[in-house]
């Protein structure tokens, strides 16, 4: 803007926000001395640049403000003050100058910056996929509403060893909810789910469904994505069941179809009515397909298989809901001293529940991805040292014109910053890789997440990761490349000497690198030692030639065969008779694959006393032959026979293990052992022993000598069994043969998980496996980064010494010895970082000891391997610089010199 007379004024609308800013007179001496630079800035640079200029000086006045504030001499001394302030410039001027200035210089060394990046994208990359699963299980992100207020009960007992936890009954829990005024709503889940066989259509298919009440979505702030929610009254049908379906299955089995309320599926054998579609990713403690109504009469007021879920009211605390529900406990005790003795119900916040299992599974990832991203912090640092040294005469001749130290750390520091953008992007991309391999390690399943998180924290994480990086990275390269004084280095060649301290900088940011390497690689290699343990282990039951097949029967298929022979034990004669089959079995529950079903069981020759609550063991239900089939001998007694039916008396063959608890010292084949229930009708029922059987590894391939009571199949008709079936034929051909004789039985007979017998074993260690292959990697990518690092050492170390080289070849060093010259300095390098590496390689054992099998933490083998591993690695990397260095010529550098 110009006014009358032809002078040049600043911006009208940027003077009037300076004014606003500040009333003050210090505002005034400022408008008054950016008035006389701006003159002079529009004779020099014209109209245009000036009035930019101008605006940046108002919006920087605000960082200066404080500085100026300082200044307390009036008059014509205190606007020559302010206008030296302004002729230095800003800080965000001289920032932006920085940036501009560390731009160009990238622009020239593309292949260092793309470096850098790389670098420095693994471990920012990986620290943000762990930091996006930890945020998730710390952060109250559970995808529920309010979920800060959300708590889960379950029951836990006076004075039993250790704390385990139980379930809680449904009259139990109707008891807590109507009784506690500490909670806007209670509701109760199922522990646990159970696949069942779906039938009244086309096709005979099996779903996963659990149980709850009918206020669980409400209390969690769910709203069904089509349909209704279910009702109060609905607890109390038991002639008219409703479900709630998920969205999968909803866009799986019924096509996404609007029209699917009010449709029937019949889950085994019972009618069920669709009321309703859970919304699109929804997920609670199980995977369920569908959600039924826990209908209360006739519930056992024993039968705990229910957690209790309860928001709290927002005027309640944790500790007030838990002792208000303590004292129902103690009522409940009273009053069903049999069902409640010395229970109490134990809450827990959901967040704290669901996620304590994620955060102690990602910790071994978490350590493992800080030790990566400090390594590749040490590795950029190294390069950043060569670079400085490098740039010598550069900020000498900048100190020499008076650059302050301050000025040449800053812009060295801005560099490493900047450096480390890039990174930052790129570790965005590496972490949408890592995190689905963390959702198969952690369980986040209970989370509800199943998905990669990259969200507005990650992202936010990413930028203070970044940042963070970048001044760690660049803090001692720029403290000692800022560290100069002119007179020592002005008038030096092209080539600086480099100093003896900053050789030993980069000498031990390498061996730091090798160290952090060592620890990783002795962790990672005791875990792949357990896993060859865990794979090699003897189970106590054989796998090979032996297949599988998962058979599922709706319940009504029994009640119409209840004049014949049980439906399993007719498609298993019918098995033995396929050409190939050696043998045929059948097991309620497949070994490791589901550990579950533990049951408290007693001798009969001794009753128990108060406060005891018998031996526990596991309950599997077999058929005559299973034992064959897979290899597992009998060491007294008999196996099941066919004759073992429902109107016989019950029989049963024990586990080594549970033979000598019950009967130490006893034989205890003719005796009896009696299984505890929670049927109010039948609290104890007796079995014969007929058998003692080999122990086997059933509920993991960790422990050895589990309790097992082996009850006959045969007289209970069940409902799903697993058929196990040894044979030398053909599989397809075997399990082609399996299906028809299945169907002729049954036609709505469900026929699934159809494999080898091994690979139920093989699934077992999926987790485990996926641990092993993380920490092999990241031990792989640190190996290879201290290589690099070491690599680039020795390069820059043959670079330096060349004129000695060259010296020693002139006066007839051999090429033996040039060698060894370049290797003893990489063998000191290796040696140190191998020495502190072992010295914390055992304290870092910690991590993994819960992990290991049949391996010790200090395992000879394993650590001689890390060291042979990366001492051939740091060869490699120290024989290319060492010939390179052969390859000097004398006379060539000499004349040069």
């Amino acid at each position: 803007m110009t006014d009358p007379s032809g002078k040049c004024e600043p911006p009208r609308c940027a003077r009037s926000l300076l004014r606003l800013l500040v009333r003050r007179a210090i505002g005034k001496e400022y408008e008054l001395a950016l008035d006389e630079l701006f003159e002079e800035r529009s004779a020099r640079d014209g109209i245009a640049k000036a009035r930019k200029w101008y605006w940046r000086q108002v919006f920087g006045f605000v960082v200066r403000r404080r500085s100026f504030r300082r200044i307390t001499e009036p008059g014509t001394h205190r606007r020559a003050v302010v206008t030296a302030s302004l002729r230095r410039g800003s800080v965000l001027e001289a920032l932006v100058q920085d940036a501009r200035l560390c731009v160009r210089r990238f622009r020239s060394e593309p292949t260092f910056v793309a470096t850098v990046a790389i670098t420095l994208s693994l471990g920012i990359g990986a620290s943000t996929a762990v930091f996006g699963v930890l945020s998730t299980t710390l952060l109250s992100r559970i995808p529920y509403a309010e979920p800060d207020r959300l708590i889960i009960g379950r029951t836990v007992y006076i004075g039993a060893p250790g704390r385990t936890f139980n379930g809680v009954s449904i009259p139990n829990y109707s008891d807590y909810r109507e009784s506690s005024r500490s909670f806007e709503s209670l509701a109760a889940v199922m522990d646990g789910i159970n696949r069942v066989t779906v039938t009244g259509g086309d096709e005979v298919w099996s779903a996963t469904t659990s149980y709850a009440t009918w206020n669980l979505f409400r209390t969690l702030g769910v709203n069904p994505a089509v349909g209704r929610h279910f009702l109060p009254e609905e607890e109390h049908q038991e002639d008219l069941r409703v479900a709630i379906i998920s969205f999968g299955l909803w866009r799986g089995r019924f096509g996404g179809d609007q029209e699917v309320l009010g449709r029937t599926m019949v889950l085994e054998g019972t009618p069920h009515t669709i009321v309703g579609v859970l919304p699109r990713g929804f997920r609670f403690l199980w995977d369920a397909d569908v959600w039924r109504v826990a209908v209360r009469p006739g519930a056992a007021r024993n039968m705990n298989a229910y957690y209790v879920l309860g928001r709290l009211r927002p005027d309640v605390s944790m500790a007030l809901a838990q002792s208000e529900v303590t004292t129902i406990s103690e009522a409940l005790e009273r009053e069903y001293p049999e069902a409640n003795e010395t229970s109490r119900l134990h809450l827990t916040s959901l967040q704290d529940f669901l996620g304590g299992g994620v955060r102690r599974g990602l910790l071994l990832p978490a350590v493992a991805t800080a030790c990566l991203l400090l390594i590749a912090c040490a590795n950029v640092a190294g390069l950043l040292l060569v670079r400085g040294q490098r740039r010598l005469a550069e900020m000498t001749m900048r100190s020499a014109l008076g650059a302050s130290r301050w000025r040449l750390v800053r812009q060295q520091l801005a560099e490493s910053v900047l450096l480390t953008l890039p990174a930052g992007l790129l570790g965005v991309g590496v972490a949408y890789l890592l995190q689905p391999v963390l959702l198969h390690i952690a369980p986040m399943g209970l989370l509800g997440v199943s998905e990669p998180v990259v969200d507005g924290p990650v992202l936010l994480f990413v930028v203070a990761a970044t940042l963070a990086t970048g001044l760690l990275a660049g803090a001692v390269p720029a403290l000692r490349g800022s560290a100069v004084a002119p007179l020592p280095h002005l008038g030096v060649g092209q080539r600086t000497p480099e100093r003896h301290g900053g050789s030993r900088m980069r000498s031990g940011l390498v061996a730091l690198q090798i160290a952090i390497s060592v620890v990783l690689l002795v962790g990672s290699g005791l875990i792949a030692r357990s896993l060859l343990h865990l794979s090699n282990v003897d189970l106590g039951f054989s796998t090979e030639q032996v297949y599988t097949a998962g058979v599922r029967i709706p319940s009504t298929v029994n009640q119409e065969r209840s004049g014949d022979d049980p439906f399993f034990a007719e498609v298993l004669r019918e098995i033995r008779d396929v050409p190939g089959v050696q043998s045929a079995g059948a097991i309620s529950r497949w070994p490791v694959q589901s550990p579950g079903g533990i049951w408290p069981m007693r001798a009969a020759n001794r009753p128990l006393s108060e406060g005891e609550h018998g031996e526990r063991a596991y309950l599997r239900r077999i058929s005559p032959g299973y034992f064959r089939t897979v290899d597992m001998p009998l060491q007294r007694g008999r196996d099941f026979l066919e004759t073992d039916r429902e109107e016989t008396p019950g029989v049963a063959v024990l586990s080594e293990s549970l033979a000598a608890r019950l009967y130490p010292g006893e034989d205890p084949v003719g005796q009896s052992v009696i299984l505890i229930t929670p049927f109010p009708n039948r609290p104890e029922i007796p079995f014969e022993i007929v058998g003692v059987v080999q122990n086997a590894r059933l509920n993991s391939p960790r422990v050895s000598g589990d309790p097992v009571l082996y009850l006959s199949a045969l007289q209970a008709r069940p409902t799903a069994m697993g058929i196990a079936i040894r044979s030398d034929g053909n599989p397809t051909v075997l399990f082609r043969s399996i299906r028809e004789i299945v169907r002729r039985a049954e036609p709505d007979a469900l026929i699934t998980g159809v494999a080898p017998m091994g690979e139920i074993i093989d699934e077992s260690l999926a987790d485990f496996r996926r641990m092993a292959r993380y920490l092999g990697l990241f031990a792989g990518i640190a190996l290879l980064l201290a290589a690099v690092a070491l690599y680039g050492a020795m390069s820059y170390h043959v670079t330096q010494q060349e004129h000695e080289i060259g010296v020693r070849v002139a006066v007839g060093e051999t090429r033996p010895g040039i060698i060894g010259l370049v290797l003893r300095r990489g063998a000191g390098i290796v040696a140190v970082g191998l020495a502190v590496g072992l010295t914390f390689a055992y304290p870092g054992t910690t991590l993994v000891r819960d992990l290991l099998f049949e391996t010790v933490p200090f395992d000879p083998t394993t650590y001689i391997g890390a060291v042979l591993v990366l001492t051939m690695v740091a060869a490699a990397a120290c024989v290319l610089p060492a010939m390179r260095a052969t390859r000097v010529d004398p006379a060539i550098l000499l004349r040069g010199e």
